[in-house]
């Protein structure tokens, strides 16, 4: 699904990135980690890493968040092409196809799963 998930918590960012690719060749083998709001950290030198967490809410990255936020950016056919992780690419239509049976699924068990509220019938 990517090959790149990442995520910010508090004042920490964490990216896995074993392909050493979205750094411009700086090599953080297997990815980085650390604090997005302290000098000296190395975080100040990828701000477009941060600015994508910021898609759905205004974020101050100058103070720590209050909560997690999970990034998992979907596998390219470009980068399935030269993916040594996997060869699948993940188009947005196929997660939406994919989420929509799941949910299906879940409607369908839910219809035909009968939940016995009296629990007496369980015991003498």
């Amino acid at each position: 699904m990517t090959d790149t998930p990442s995520f910010i918590s508090g004042d920490k960012i964490v990216i896995v990135e074993p392909h050493m690719r979205i750094f411009n060749g700086i090599p953080f083998r297997g990815g980085v980690q650390g604090s997005f709001t302290k000098q000296g950290q190395g975080m100040k030198q990828f701000p477009g890493q941060l600015e994508l967490f910021a898609c759905k809410e205004k974020i101050n990255f100058s103070k720590p968040y209050n909560g997690t936020i999970f990034r998992f950016p979907l596998r390219t056919q470009a980068q399935a092409k030269v993916s040594e992780l996997s060869k699948s690419a993940y188009p947005v239509e196929k997660v939406i196809a994919v989420s929509f049976s799941y949910i299906v699924l879940a409607i369908s068990l839910s219809r035909h799963t009968d939940i016995d509220h009296n629990f007496s019938a369980l015991g003498p």
